[in-house]
């Protein structure tokens, strides 16, 4: 007898090569069969959900659901009241606050969340070797002691970094992440212009060159990963004359994971569409969706994780490239492919069910360029380690779709 039967849906689970209408018995909070036809006398209860696509657990592979001093949002908003799983806090937490990052997130949650420390953010300079044994130390007892946790480190090349000191920051970072044996999440894309920047005129910055973002990508080891490949930023994954560069693809085939996000202008339709065009394909969607921002709300500017992958459908992914992308590949990437991003029977339940729905939404970018969409996934509800969960609040008025609609939405079950 099955504790709850998901009847009718279309299953996607790429990891398995599953795209199909069938059912899912949950038993003791595990996968239990995947087939067609399961009776639902054989469940205590049965939710039918025809029309739907059942997934494995989206994982947001790059969010921030901490800021030092900013928690008064939950971090379930970017997760499971979202329709997302698993959820990646990419450099919120330092070494020194961790412990606060672990209890009053993590310990709340029940999302599955994890963390990339952030250990140069609050430095004006590089600590003296000293300093950096001492950083080292911390940055280890925390890997160990909580490794399902702790999955790297965070580090930006732009050109508040770059500017005063080259890539030294960055060595540094690796230095640590591999001594600790952890890997590097490593941000591109220059601040300048955004107010985000450290600039001043006495000490004007210059955007980051695509000979040092170069560089720096070809320090990035098997293992590491790379985001915002679709920044339209200087910085990013072009050089200044639009033509890809060769470390990028030599990343991808070493290993590097390639990850994109929208985030605070992290995205571009006329960068994406060069990069694509290009003959490169990233490996990942992160949403970089900040919910403790300093407004203490959801920016209008950050989109989560299932809306912002309306954007991917207008790029020409299909419905199974964009699953793939946000399930058993960041699972891989961050080296949990063994318990999450997958319906294997056996496996703990964590499951998103979503509606792909058509209509017309005006997809607007970083640079306030946009698309005409008219298909869009939204999250129907949530089930985490066998347990239904209700959605929270919809971001929007209008609920969970893309802005400015202007058709009446339907089922696009059938695409």
């Amino acid at each position: 007898m099955y504790d709850l039967l998901l009847k009718g849906a279309r299953v996607i689970d790429p990891s398995q090569g599953i795209n199909s209408l069938l059912d899912v018995g949950i038993k003791n909070d595990v996968i239990s069969k995947i087939s067609h036809d399961i009776p639902t006398n054989e469940s205590i209860k049965t939710l039918p959900l025809k029309g739907n696509l059942i997934t494995p657990g989206l994982i947001d592979i790059h969010s921030h659901v901490y800021r030092p001093s900013r928690t008064k949002i939950h971090p379930d908003v970017a997760g499971v009241l979202s329709g997302v799983t698993s959820v990646v806090d990419a450099g919120g937490a330092d070494s020194s606050d961790f412990p606060i990052f672990e209890k009053f997130i993590r310990g709340k949650s029940e999302s599955s969340i994890y963390a990339f420390l952030n250990i140069t953010q609050h430095l004006s300079i590089l600590p003296n070797p000293t300093e950096e044994q001492s950083i080292l130390t911390t940055v280890q007892t925390i890997a160990n002691e909580h490794p399902q946790l702790v999955k790297g480190i965070k580090v930006s090349v732009d050109e508040n970094w770059v500017n005063p000191m080259g890539l030294r920051h960055l060595e540094f970072s690796k230095r640590v992440a591999r001594d600790a044996g952890i890997r590097l999440m490593m941000h591109i894309g220059d601040f300048i212009g955004t107010g985000a920047s450290k600039q001043s005129k006495q000490n004007p910055l210059k955007p980051t060159p695509s000979k040092t973002i170069g560089r720096a990508i070809s320090m990035l080891d098997c293992g590491d990963i790379l985001t915002h490949a679709f920044t339209p930023r200087t910085g990013g994954t072009v050089d200044e004359n639009g033509r890809l560069l060769p470390a990028l693809k030599e990343a991808q085939l070493r290993g590097v994971t390639i990850d994109t996000a929208y985030g605070n202008g992290g995205f571009g339709f006329q960068r994406a569409e060069e990069v694509l065009t290009q003959g490169f394909i990233p490996d990942t969607i992160g949403s970089d969706v900040e919910i403790q921002a300093s407004t203490g709300a959801l920016r209008m500017e950050n989109r989560g994780l299932i809306e912002y992958l309306a954007f991917f459908f207008v790029l020409g992914f299909s419905l199974n490239e964009i699953i793939q992308m946000t399930t058993i590949n960041p699972a891989r990437a961050l080296g949990i492919e063994d318990q999450s991003g997958s319906l294997k029977i056996g496996r703990t339940a964590d499951i998103s069910i979503l509606n792909l729905i058509e209509g017309k939404w005006k997809l607007i970018d970083a640079q306030n360029h946009s698309r005409s969409g008219n298909l869009a996934l939204v999250p129907v509800m949530t089930i985490k380690s066998g347990q239904v969960i209700d959605l929270g609040t919809a971001p929007h008025p209008w609920g969970w779709t893309p802005p400015s609609s202007s058709t009446p939405e339907k089922s696009a079950s059938a695409i």
